[in-house]
């Protein structure tokens, strides 16, 4: 579904962010 994909993406991305 749309939905997880985007959820998995920004999920990723505020990973990548805490992360720095």
């Amino acid at each position: 579904s749309a939905t997880a994909a985007r959820e998995e993406y920004q999920r990723k991305r505020s990973q990548f962010i805490e992360i720095g």
